[in-house]
């Protein structure tokens, strides 16, 4: 193939998967361990910060909501590092809301907010569309200087900046301070040019800031040149689509509560300022607006903002409760009641989901069993590293130019390649000639 090795800026979630093959050994499974951890963690990570922020009561009911929900449970389950990266973003959240609680120490805050600051910048590398809760974050200190807490000197401010800053930095430093030791190493070595050339005639080391420039300056322009590597929408935005997302994902019901949640949040925004509520709020709002009315929207950018909505909706029914319920074995009762009318509602798509069993297992154990067959594959890293670099050939820039027919009856008579592996990267290849025919084929 050739081009570059490791095109994608997701550095932490790659030490993450490195982390997880040594302790558990290189298996097909490492990466799903991994999202299946981080979001189990992220499942107590809003009990956490709902009771530091609301109460035991609506920390219960936010875990019980975001442990039920479909978005949560879907890249839980998945390979992607969406699960991982909300991880670390929320434990930066909860991390946070410690450090405000103790600004009558501002030693002990101070260092709260730069371990806020490392957890932020790590879940930064894990996945590059977390890119706005950086400046999400500092809308917060700025909010709290000047609508919560104006009591704060500027002089402990600008520190909180700083602190919070060098504490994101961290990370993203670190990861690019590697990658540019290894470029240097690798594309110097002609052996591993060589190895890598390829069909495309070169072959680089592509470094973290090099690949972040080439991911995160697209998602804040009008277009996306993100087609170029995986996907290319190709459409406008609409801004009803990740209410439509949540309507079919997690219901009707959940929705209903989430609207009545915000409305509520809002109100009491205005009657009596409350920093835990804004914080909510903003994690909820920002990518909400952002992605509703930017070309590249996927399910998944929208990902950081289900644990909000679970604490939004959690807070909502702790305060219904309150109201209504003043004795302690009554309210138990109640909650325990709430996480059952959410279980019955959302039991079918869980369901539904459930059902979802991957094709890898079955494409991998047909590649052993004719490990010696060339073949092609939209997901040639995969196949190569069990068939061999040899034995398999991309779909993408292996037939850029000329007469794909010709090649592939070349590639069969002249060279033995006898089958066609597809995964979810056929949506990306939509438009070869080579998946177009396989549309027409029936699958082995």
């Amino acid at each position: 193939y050739g081009g570059a090795i490791n095109t994608f800026a997701k550095d932490g979630f790659l030490a993450l998967i490195l982390l997880f093959s040594y302790v558990f050994g290189t298996q097909d499974s490492a990466i799903l361990r991994v999202s299946g951890l981080f979001g189990i963690l992220t499942v107590l990570l809003a009990y956490l910060i709902g009771k530091a922020s609301f109460g035991r009561r609506a920390g219960l009911l936010s875990s019980g909501v975001l442990a039920i929900s479909v978005s949560q449970l879907h890249y839980s389950r998945s390979g992607f590092p969406q699960a991982a990266s909300v991880f670390f973003l929320y434990l930066a959240v909860l991390i946070y809301i410690f450090s405000y609680q103790h600004l009558s120490s501002l030693k002990i805050s101070n260092r709260l907010l730069f371990f806020s600051g490392i957890s932020l910048g790590y879940a930064f590398t894990c996945h590059y569309n977390l890119f706005w809760a950086i400046p999400a974050f500092i809308i917060l200190e700025i909010a709290a200087k000047f609508l919560f807490k104006k009591q704060i000197r500027l002089n402990v401010f600008l520190k909180r900046l700083i602190f919070l800053t060098f504490g994101v930095s961290i990370p993203i430093l670190f990861f690019g301070g590697i990658s540019e030791l290894v470029k240097l190493v690798l594309n110097n070595n002609s052996s591993f040019r060589e190895a890598i050339r390829g069909s495309l005639g070169i072959g680089v080391f592509v470094s973290y800031f090099e690949r972040l420039i080439n991911f995160v300056t697209p998602s804040l322009s009008a277009e996306t040149l993100i087609g170029n590597c995986v996907y290319s929408p190709g459409q406008s935005a609409s801004p009803f689509y990740y209410i439509k997302i949540l309507q079919v994902w997690e219901g009707q019901f959940i929705l209903a509560l989430l609207l009545m949640g915000i409305v509520f949040l809002i109100y009491r925004q205005f009657r009596r300022r409350v920093f835990n509520e804004f914080i909510v709020l903003t994690l909820f709002l920002v990518p909400f607006i952002y992605w509703s009315f930017h070309p590249w929207q996927l399910s998944r950018s929208f990902m950081p903002a289900i644990p909000a909505i679970a604490l939004i909706i959690g807070f909502l029914l702790a305060q219904i409760l309150k109201k209504c319920c003043n004795n302690q074995s009554a309210n138990n009762a109640a909650v325990f009641i709430i996480l059952l009318i959410l279980i019955f509602q959302a039991n079918t798509r869980i369901k539904k989901e459930l059902s979802y069993e991957s094709g890898y297992p079955s494409a991998i154990r047909f590649m052993r069993e004719h490990s010696g067959v060339r073949h092609l594959s939209s997901q040639f890293t995969i196949s190569r590293s069990f068939v061999g670099r040899k034995n398999a050939l991309d779909i993408s820039s292996s037939f850029e130019g000329g007469d794909p027919v010709h090649k592939l009856q070349g590639l069969y008579d002249k060279q033995g390649y006898r089958y066609l592996l597809l995964d979810q990267m056929r949506y990306a290849f939509a438009d070869s000639p080579v998946v177009k025919a396989a549309d027409n084929s029936k699958p082995i």
